[in-house]
């Protein structure tokens, strides 16, 4: 790294799937760009792409994650994405951005990155839930490394109609603290969505998590994170994103 480095020590969880103990690693972070921590020396040092491998697979034959390459990255505003769906908040805002896990097809499975963003102008030392790995649903196997069971937001999901669409997921436990300088946005989870068609709904809801029973139609998800940040004890905050819109095709309500 070339440029000015400040020194982030993170709390980070192991690769899993369900949550376990956690260890503490030292980390480098560039104060002005994104952060990709990538150990890639073999691979000619390149960091990953930005959503991290998996999103531009195709669901039929996902690339394997290796934990060297995933991480949680520290944006500053000028290069964050600029289609972050951002929450209220008058010092911590949360945002939720969506994407096609397929690349740009429709394949009945969505990936939403979770990120919290400093508004102050000081810095601030904020703990939240945070995994650096895929939350995947429980409907199928998928071959992702470095994923676990368990969700680090709580989602809302309103159809077409803008009628509440219920959808099950099992809390994870693991957080992360982060020093995050004034106007920089931390990414701190992300988590994937299968969608699947209303009619086939019947006894499947009960058993799958991450999983949308949805007809065709423009659909806006948003996510509420706890956040604990400077001066408040160990009070922590609910903090909802903004709300994501993604349009659900008929090809991703196709029974499999």
């Amino acid at each position: 790294l070339t440029t000015s480095l400040t020194l982030l020590t993170l709390k980070m969880g192991r690769p899993k799937t369900m949550p376990h103990r956690k260890k503490w690693r030292d980390i480098l972070v560039p104060t002005t760009a994104v952060v990709a921590f990538v150990l890639a020396a073999s691979a000619g040092g390149q960091p990953p792409a930005s959503g991290t491998g998996a999103a531009s697979q195709a669901p039929t034959a996902p690339a394997t994650i290796h934990r060297e390459d995933v991480a949680i990255r520290v944006t500053s505003a000028s290069v964050e994405p600029a289609d972050i769906a951002w929450g209220p908040g008058r010092e911590v805002q949360a945002g939720l951005r969506v994407r096609l896990w397929a690349g740009s097809q429709h394949a009945s499975r969505f990936i939403f990155d979770v990120y919290i963003r400093n508004r102050t102008d000081h810095m601030l030392n904020v703990t939240c839930p945070s995994f650096a790995g895929l939350s995947v649903p429980s409907d199928s196997d998928y071959s992702t490394e470095v994923q676990s069971r368990s969700i680090y937001c709580s989602p809302h999901l309103r159809d077409s109609q803008s009628k509440q669409v219920s959808v099950r997921f099992l809390p994870g436990t693991d957080e992360q603290q982060y020093a995050i300088a004034p106007g920089q946005s931390v990414y701190i989870s992300h988590w994937l969505l299968r969608t699947m068609n209303r009619r086939v709904r019947g006894t499947n809801s009960t058993k799958y998590t991450q999983v949308a029973f949805v007809e065709t139609g423009k659909h806006r998800m948003s996510c509420d994170v706890s956040v604990l940040w400077g001066g408040r004890g160990d009070r922590y905050r609910k903090l909802r994103t903004g709300e994501a819109a993604f349009d659900v095709t008929a090809a991703d309500i196709e029974a499999e």
